[in-house]
């Protein structure tokens, strides 16, 4: 595809603001933990729920790595392995920072057998085997010896699962490799099951599998030959007639929002250069039961997308002196 601009280079430097950005919320995060346990007398990281989800750490992990996130989503890095390798790594050294923190916070500390000071992994060590839950009257229980390292395993688990959150789901982020930022994401329609629209989802849910599957596989032929008359529009670049389709489904959208099954058209678009792509989901079920399956997208090139959206600018555009030919 040959192209008549080209996107204002963007400085390597993003990467490392990223990181900054991240070992910043971490280093107010492990702020955060000692202040909570030296005033609330609490280490919130060892806090639970069900004694096996250590709520706290990934509560605390969340916290820390909302930097890498924030930054990323501003400067246009798109979050790779790579960069998410560099971050476990991080997230690793920042819980046993957390646990440094606790250990600072309980002042000079001497083993009785031998008068020694006490270091951090002797300290590491005894906090892991005299790891014991608190009951039900407030007592504390017996100590859970060596067990207790796989508590304290499960807690770097939970702060490193936490500070993953945000970076993961940028992963899955639109993205524009050419202008290097994130997509904008616009809902144009929702195709309801013209099949069964009528259907209330508890009754759809109580027919069997073969009555589900024939639901499903209608609203799919259903929204199959809607999906095809929009893609043959901008297959010939007729923005008018890709509109007059979409101002036909939308009015209805609400309503099919509500239906067991439905296919929502998303449009993905840079804002930048104003390239993207047209993407269907199907959707079937709602609230957790949720399930979501990409249909195949289309690419929409800036000219077809100024047509669907009137409205946008083409000074998104960065034109250049000497207009370079990308391919």
């Amino acid at each position: 595809m040959e192209l008549n601009y080209a996107p204002p280079a963007k400085s390597r430097s993003r990467q490392f603001i990223v990181i900054a950005a991240g070992l910043f919320t971490s280093a107010v995060a492990l702020v955060f933990v000692w202040y909570i346990s030296v005033e609330g007398k609490t280490e919130i990281m060892s806090e639970y729920a069900n004694y096996v989800i250590p709520w706290g750490a990934l509560l605390v992990g969340l916290g820390a790595s909302s930097g890498y996130g924030i930054a990323s989503w501003i400067t246009g890095v798109k979050i790779r392995k790579g960069m998410l390798l560099v971050i476990v790594g991080l997230s690793v050294l920042a819980y046993f920072g957390a646990q440094y923190v606790n250990f600072l916070s309980l002042g000079p500390m001497v083993v009785k057998a031998t008068g020694k000071r006490l270091d951090f992994w002797y300290y590491f060590h005894l906090n892991a085997i005299n790891f014991a839950w608190e009951q039900k009257d407030g007592k504390v229980g017996e100590p859970l010896g060596m067990a207790g390292y796989f508590f304290r395993m499960l807690e770097l688990a939970g702060f490193v699962g936490g500070s993953l959150i945000a970076p993961a789901a940028l992963m899955n982020k639109p993205y524009c490799e050419l202008c290097e930022q994130y997509m904008s994401s616009k809902t144009l329609a929702t195709i309801p099951d013209y099949a069964t629209a009528d259907f209330m989802e508890k009754r759809l849910k109580k027919a069997n599998a073969g009555k589900q599957k024939f639901v499903h596989d209608q609203t799919l032929a259903s929204a199959d030959h809607v999906l095809n008359i929009l893609r043959q529009y901008l297959t010939i670049n007729d923005a008018a007639g890709f509109n007059d389709i979409i101002a036909q489904i939308a009015p209805g959208s609400k309503r099919a929002n509500k239906v067991h099954t439905r296919v929502v058209i998303n449009l993905r678009r840079c804002s930048r250069c104003n390239n993207g792509y047209f993407e269907p989901l199907f959707l079937i079920g709602q609230g957790k039961r949720l399930k979501t399956t990409k249909m195949a997208k289309t690419e929409i090139e800036r000219e077809l997308m100024l047509g669907i959206f009137p409205g946008l600018t083409p000074l998104a555009v960065v034109a250049t002196p000497s207009p370079a030919t990308l391919r």
